[in-house]
This record gives C-alpha cells, structure tokens and sequence, in this order.
C-alpha cells in the first residue's frame, strides 16, 4: 500500500504502551479523585494484567497492594469507564446473573495486556501456552462487538458459567452461543459443551480451536481466526 509504514518492532511496540501508560497516569488520572497514588494504580493495572482471564478478588489485591477495601472495586469500575478493562459477569441457571459470584476480569487491547505483564516476546508468549489467555481476550471483546450490532446498538445477556464450564454464553436475538475457548490447547471439552449446551433450546454450542474445523454431533469447532471474522 503506497505510503504505509512498515511493521513496528516489539521494542517500539512497548514503547508506545509505556507513553501511553505514563500518559494517562501523569495526565487524565491526575483528574480524578478516585486516584491518589499513580504509582499505586499502574501497580493494580499489572497485578490485574497477570490474572488476566481470572476472577476479580478485590479483598486479596486491596491485601496485596496496601489499599483499603472499596479501592479496587472503584478503580474496576473507572478502568471500565476508560475502556481498559472488561468485566465478564457469572452466569446461573437460565443464563441468569448470579450477582454474588465473582466476575472475571479481561484487558481490553491485547498490547497493552501484554505489556502490563511484563509481556514476553511473541515467540515466547505462543510457547508459554499463555497464548490461549489472550486469544480468550480478544474474543470477548469481538464477541461484545457481534452481540452489539446483531442488537442494532444495544446488548443482551454475556458472561461465563463455572459449572458445567462455558468461557462464554452470548445472548443473540434468536439463539444463545455456549462458547468454550481451547486454543492452545488439546480441543477437550466437546463433550460437556455437546451434554450441556448444545441439546439446550436455541443453543449453538462452539469450541474455538487452533486450526481445527468441523461438526461433532452438536458442537461446532470453529478455528479462532474463522470466529473472529464474523460480523
């Protein structure tokens, strides 16, 4: 493409995130009053980063980081608000919310995820089997941006179920998507997903894989990169 830039490196690539990072704590967090301690907030941003996928305990990380105990519950709800983090909430019989479990929490941009980590190169990410984590990301935020256009700009029930596990129920206008999520790994799980979701009424049950396409019974394995194009 005439005039296009060539691909940035890893090190210039971590060298964006630390401006931005910097930025947004010396500048736009300066603003807020929920924010006193910078230092102390970018040390959240990391812990978070590193349960990337994981359930919020904000008990442990007020423990951990030496806050009080409403600070990190205030700090997830500004990270949402700046579009940095994403809550997934626990899902219940009947894809109902079951507001007393704990919701896993996800960074938004996978750079910055990757980043905030402490991040490996990508070589080194694709071999430490973390991979699947951030592919688990990114379909969360695509699949937010699918059920949000199938709604014509509004959204419907989205969140997880522990037990039988689903990395994702998605709330379409005429089905449910049970999602599991096995990209790097073995594509286990088919057979919970066929059992539990895929004989459920108006229910289409996907494992997202590496590479593998097909249909057992039920059950649609879809390779992440296939998922990630629809619309």
């Amino acid at each position: 493409i005439p005039g296009s830039h060539p691909p940035l490196s890893e090190a210039e690539l971590f060298s964006f995130f630390e401006t931005a990072v910097n930025t947004v704590l010396s500048k736009d967090l300066a603003q807020s009053d929920r924010v006193r301690k910078p230092d102390m907030f970018r040390s959240f941003l990391a812990q978070l980063a590193r349960d990337h996928g994981g359930k919020f305990a904000p008990t442990k990380i007020a423990k951990d980081l030496g806050l009080d105990a409403a600070t990190p519950t205030a700090w997830v709800e500004l990270c949402e608000r700046m579009f940095l983090l994403r809550r997934l909430e626990a899902l219940g019989p009947g894809f109902k919310v079951l507001p007393r479990k704990a919701d896993k929490i996800y960074v938004q941009d996978p750079g910055l995820l990757n980043y905030l980590a402490g991040g490996p190169s990508l070589a080194e990410l694709l071999q430490s089997g973390k991979s699947g984590l951030v592919i688990e990301g990114i379909l969360f935020d695509h699949l937010k941006r699918l059920q949000f256009n199938a709604y014509g700009g509004r959204t419907g029930v989205m969140g997880y179920i522990e037990r039988p596990e689903a990395d994702f129920i998605v709330q379409l206008p005429s089905m449910y998507l049970a999602i599991e999520s096995k990209f790097s790994q073995s594509p286990k799980g088919r057979q919970r997903l066929a059992t539990e979701y895929a004989k459920q009424e108006n229910v289409l049950a996907i494992l997202v894989t590496h590479s593998s396409f097909s249909t057992q019974g039920d059950v649609w394995e879809v390779p992440a990169w296939l998922l990630l194009m629809t619309a």
